[in-house]
């Protein structure tokens, strides 16, 4: 869970090394490929009768042919990028990555792919290229054919690699390809997937994710999943890889798992006003009192100056019944969360002596992003709750 938090904690604050500003993109004949340079770029359809792709950033645009690539970081740069956005919802292109080309660093990477036709997607970067953190999220409005999906890059290095898939057909989903990946974490939610392997496809144990890999499938169909390949520079492969499904959503499992870090889930949804979000947690399991304080902490700070406070977790939406975390949870489940108006600025008068604005809506707060931090906190309690048990049974 601590793991977890802190993650969450990096997605509110961006992390910002010592960086150069990005660069207006730059286009690679050679390499049939355009590079970003950390400028946020978004990819369509062309209009012009062509295969291939417009790519559209503030102040250009580029038309590319459908063998073309798209990079989010720069090529052989020691320029240092903050991030990298790249939006794909149309066209036709062979690879997007998030990260850059060879010789390259960027801080944080989102690919976000909502339409188009694709070969390969990476949340990282290529060759020796280095991410500090790639996500991929593949959204339902994407209906299309992907061969790789990819959290991480290819024969490149991430700290962190993450990928949700909501939408379309992968034949084979992974951490990184050939690279390294310190921890990665995988969600398919509506996907079909042919082949998902939990670090890498292959069994060569000194490549893959050097930490901990994460797959959780909760909706959509997986026909194959396998640990894969994983380890370390070193000999001896050091990875936890653990698998969280949903009964029904998997066709056949590898007897390469460690039998105690695989788990059937069940699904959580928290709801707060009527706005939900739905976690995948083991079919059994609990959280412990620390993970549910930590839990509480963050979010009474997540609401600090929304106007509401956070007041429990509750059986019914009367808020007559507490809800009880630490206690096994056996099947699909429905949580709600009381969220009390702290009436404490609806007199306070603006410069102009007007009275200022009563508290937001509910609505109008960022609900996501709390809601988004549970379930973030039950993936995590995935790999300690399995632990524990699998001391226990010892």
């Amino acid at each position: 869970m601590k793991k977890k938090m802190l993650f969450l904690m990096a997605a509110i604050a961006l992390f910002v090394p010592s960086v150069m500003a990005a660069e207006a993109p730059t286009y690679d004949e050679e390499n049939k490929a355009l590079f970003a340079n950390g400028t946020p770029v978004t990819v369509e359809a062309r209009t012009d009768g062509v295969a291939g792709a417009l790519v559209k950033w503030n102040g250009g645009e580029k038309l590319l042919p459908a063998d073309n690539s798209v990079f989010g970081g720069s090529h052989d740069s020691a320029a240092k990028i903050d991030s990298t956005s790249v939006t794909v919802n149309g066209g036709t292109l062979h690879n997007v990555f998030g990260g850059g080309l060879h010789k390259s660093y960027v801080g944080t990477a989102v690919v976000t792919i909502n339409g188009g036709t694709l070969t390969d997607v990476f949340g990282g970067g290529e060759g020796i290229s280095y991410t500090k953190k790639a996500t991929l999220i593949v959204n339902k409005s994407f209906t299309g054919n992907i061969a790789y999906a990819t959290a991480g890059g290819a024969n490149g290095y991430a700290d962190e690699a993450y990928v949700e898939l909501y939408g379309g057909n992968v034949r084979v989903l992974q951490a990184v390809n050939r690279g390294f990946i310190n921890n990665s974490d995988m969600l398919v939610d509506g996907a079909n997937v042919e082949n998902a392997y939990v670090s890498s496809e292959g069994d060569n144990k000194k490549l893959g994710v050097t930490e901990s890999a994460s797959l959780t499938i909760k909706s959509g169909k997986v026909k194959n999943v396998a640990p894969g390949q994983s380890g370390n520079p070193g000999e001896k492969a050091t990875t936890i890889s653990s698998l969280l499904y949903k009964e029904g959503t998997v066709e056949n499992i590898s007897n390469d798992f460690d039998g105690d870090m695989v788990s059937e889930a069940v699904i959580l949804t928290f709801n707060a006003n009527g706005e939900t979000e739905t976690v995948a947690v083991p079919k059994g399991g609990s959280f412990t009192a620390d993970e549910v304080t930590e839990l509480t902490s963050e979010l009474e700070n997540a609401l600090v100056g929304s106007g509401y406070k956070f007041v429990g977790f509750f059986k019914d939406d009367k808020f007559t019944t507490a809800f009880d975390l630490t206690k096994p949870i056996n099947e699909d489940t429905t949580v709600f969360m009381k969220l009390e108006e702290v009436k404490n600025n609806t007199e306070v008068k603006n410069n102009d002596g007007k009275k200022a604005e009563d508290n937001p809506k509910t609505s109008d707060i960022n609900l996501a992003l709390i809601l988004g931090m549970i379930a973030l906190g039950g993936a995590g309690a995935f790999v300690s709750y399995k632990k524990k048990n699998s001391k226990a049974n010892n």
